[in-house]
């Protein structure tokens, strides 16, 4: 391209050239919780998911039956070219906008339908389950395209550098190929941008093209543009200031991340992404040269100086290698945001990039050297919601546990932190009783203590896939105890997997994570723990506290069980042996066999081998108790250094085996907490005291009564547009409803307090237009 010609492309380029463009945007925006979609592909979808008709049934995709002329051809008679290409967040409609403004006949360019578990599921079925999240859902958008909107030309971009991202285009076109789908493939490669653009649209002219390209990277800048001005404009006002970074489609693809940002916002968090598609285009792809051209394209929301500080100082972190994807990027930002005394970093990518998983290890040094909080979350297709929604509200209490321990330590040095949340000497906690409730998927748990923390009684019983029975019986033993004892309870707090269900329910003052609960319940008894241990009947987490008492990481399981009490109870089946004589059998028998802990299928499969071979039993128990802690230090907690002291709760805790195998593996000590299997409860119930104390409220808790409602919980399937969403009703006595989840959109929860229709409560059929 001639300087004349960039001269020429770039005086018809204003800085508002697509004003009309991002009003489009605005006012069409992609809505990712309803079926609403671009105008231009919305009949065609919206007549699919009516229909049901989809060529996927679960097992094996199958091609779309019929042929394209038949739908795409022009009154000329010439077929007319519908392209598409997969979404990118939002930058998808800008490129849309693009396109649409350099019209020429025959030629139109649709958007795929809003991704939805639909598109994921698709992607899934015709990809390796090791592929990542972002190659399942670019090739489940396309398919989505050629079957909703009849696309039969798709592409996708091949990028630069060392990233299989480059490679993508071939894999998509062969699996399109090879499952037979009616559109041709064309990969888009910046270098060959002109050549690969006119195979898409032999009407296109070379001068149009640069245009195109221009014209999207100004495009691209003016949206960011927007953010990056937000960002600057934003006042340190107090609240929980998070930075991102990471894998550059998992940041900027909502679906693919599930809409993280979303979420931190709406816990209070303000949020700083760093990681933009216009940054990835001006150095990793038109490079310096055309960047020089564009004028006026400095970020106000970042310190060019630090930056550049940032990325000198990352060679310290990270060897002058390169690894692909933006392993570079995810130390310089990180430094960054630590070095601007942001409260916590967030590092998102996909399983299983290697660029970031390497690099991962070198953020946790970066955050220990910086003491910044740091979490790492990887998505895959099986990356569970409610998993997410913990790890978020979690990380938000964390930071806001961290400031009022820091504050609290400002007048009084002595200060626990467990007394500092409770702020006892700001003001007086009301005397009486206050109730913990731990809701989890296999165990439910309550504990009362009173206003000098003390345990006054505990309640441990098992949930039985029925949390709604679990409850009310938890409720009713707790009556046992205390109804005689003219106890009251002035406040009850819910924690645990179930606990918006049971704050619901109860008329709870307070629903909080799990994480934080087992924190402040740990600290309590033991104010000078700096690593916790929990392992439940479902999931285990890893937190750890610095020298002060402020937590500064933690983690979770993602999947597996293998290293839960659940595996345990499993085991304890198939050997016939209860599960609470597993810790003695243990501790007592003096052969040991190596069982694989690393996945609960593996670990089944060699203890059936190992058992076949003669192996007793006792050797078999005390190998699962030993791999149960080289499963939690190696998947949750990451390879972390464990300081003591070290305490472990949750119910496996019970288990002396497991202890000794934590103290074998760590080579120290380490302390069962004192009641451990409700330390999540005693952590609930200080939750719920510091609010009535702080506020100086009563309880809304419907007390020892609720035993005797009748809840029932109804699930359906919502198929009022593609997400297709599981939702799941209670209601009181069965006429009005008093809760309801599950629901993407939030369409239903307009019937919560709402009396249910006789017709409904008759036929248990619950139909989209109740919620209208």
């Amino acid at each position: 391209m001639s300087g004349q010609q960039v001269g020429q492309v770039i005086s018809e380029i204003r800085p508002n050239c697509f004003r009309r463009e991002y009003t489009g945007l605005d006012g069409n925006q992609v809505n990712s919780d309803c079926s609403s979609v671009c105008p231009s592909t919305k009949g065609e979808w919206s007549q699919a998911a009516e229909s049901g008709n989809h060529p996927h049934d679960g097992r094996k995709p199958n091609r779309l039956i019929g042929a394209i002329g038949n739908n795409g051809s022009t009154n000329c008679g010439k077929e007319e070219i519908i392209f598409s290409f997969p979404h990118m967040g939002h930058y998808s409609a800008l490129v849309k906008g693009v396109f649409d403004s350099e019209k020429t006949p025959h030629f139109r360019v649709v958007l795929p339908p809003v991704t939805t578990k639909r598109t994921i599921q698709i992607g899934s079925q015709l990809a390796e389950a090791e592929m990542c999240l972002p190659y399942k859902i670019t090739l489940g958008n396309l398919v989505e395209s050629i079957e909703s909107n009849k696309a039969n030309r798709v592409s996708m971009f091949d990028s630069c550098g060392d990233c299989r991202l480059k490679i993508y285009n071939i894999l998509h076109q062969k699996t399109l190929e090879r499952n037979k789908y009616p559109a041709s493939f064309f990969p888009l490669r910046f270098r060959r941008i002109v050549k690969d653009l006119k195979a898409i649209n032999p009407e296109w002219k070379t001068l149009q093209i640069f245009r195109i390209v221009f014209k999207t990277a100004r495009a691209i800048w003016d949206f960011d543009k927007k953010e990056f001005e937000r960002y600057a404009s934003q006042k340190n006002d107090g609240r929980p200031k998070i930075g991102f970074t990471g894998e550059i489609y998992t940041i900027l693809d909502e679906r693919a991340n599930m809409d993280i940002f979303k979420k931190f916002r709406s816990h209070g968090a303000w949020v700083h992404n760093a990681v933009t598609l216009s940054q990835f285009v001006f150095k990793r792809i038109l490079g310096k040269k055309y960047l020089r051209n564009l004028t006026r394209l400095k970020r106000k929301d970042l310190d060019y100086h630090l930056i550049e500080e940032c990325e000198n100082e990352s060679y310290h972190y990270f060897p002058r290698h390169e690894i692909g994807g933006h392993a570079r990027e995810s130390i310089i930002f990180a430094l960054y945001f630590a070095k601007k005394k942001y409260d916590l970093i967030v590092h998102l990518y996909p399983f299983p990039c290697m660029p970031e998983v390497t690099v991962a290890k070198f953020l946790d040094h970066l955050s220990q050297d910086y003491r910044i909080p740091l979490i790492h979350l990887m998505f895959d297709a099986n990356f569970g919601e409610a998993n997410l929604d913990t790890r978020i509200e979690a990380s938000v209490n964390m930071i806001n546990l961290r400031k009022k321990f820091l504050a609290a330590r400002e007048k009084d040095k002595e200060i626990t932190i467990a007394h500092a949340f409770l702020q006892s000497g700001e003001y007086p906690m009301k005397q009486g009783c206050y109730l913990g409730i731990d809701v989890g998927s296999v165990s439910t748990k309550a504990a009362i203590i009173n206003e000098k923390l003390e345990v006054i009684n505990t309640v441990y019983l098992e949930t039985k896939s029925d949390p709604i029975s679990a409850m009310r019986e938890c409720i009713v033993e707790l009556k046992k105890k205390v109804g005689g004892s003219g106890i009251s309870i002035e406040g009850v707090g819910t924690t645990g997997s179930g606990r918006k269900l049971a704050g619901i329910l109860l008329g709870a003052d307070t629903v909080t994570d799990e994480i934080t609960c087992q924190t402040l319940g740990c600290l309590l008894s033991e104010p000078k723990t700096r690593t916790i241990i929990e392992i439940g009947g479902q999931d285990s987490k890893y937190i750890e506290v610095d020298e002060m008492g402020i937590p500064v990481f933690f983690n979770m399981n993602n999947i597996c069980s293998a290293g839960t009490g659940s595996f345990f109870s499993g085991t304890s089946r198939r050997l016939g042996i209860p599960v609470e004589q597993f810790g003695k059998i243990a501790t007592c028998c003096s052969d040991e066999v190596l069982i694989a802990g690393r996945c609960g299928v593996f670990a089944e499969s060699d203890l059936i081998s190992k058992q076949q071979a003669g192996i007793s039993k006792n050797a078999l128990i005390k190998g699962l108790c030993m791999s149960m802690p080289r499963n939690f230090l190696a998947n949750v907690a990451k390879g972390r250094d464990c300081i003591e002291p070290i305490v472990f709760s949750g119910g496996v805790a019970s288990n002396e085996g497991v202890v000794m195998g934590f103290e074998r593996a760590l080579k120290r000590k380490v302390k069962v907490m004192p009641h451990n299997k409700v330390s999540g409860c005693i952590g609930a119930a200080m939750v719920a005291m510091a609010k009535i104390a702080r506020e100086k409220s009563t309880s809304s808790f419907f007390g020892f009564k609720v035993a005797d409602f009748d809840y029932q919980q109804k699930l359906f399937r919502c198929n009022d547009c593609p997400n297709n969403c599981e939702v799941s009703v209670v209601t009181k006595d069965g006429k009005s409803v008093k809760a309801v989840f599950g629901s993407r959109c939030g369409k239903w929860e307009s019937l919560i307090n709402k009396e249910i229709p006789p017709e409904v409560a008759q036929s248990g059929e619950w139909h989209p237009m109740l919620a209208r």
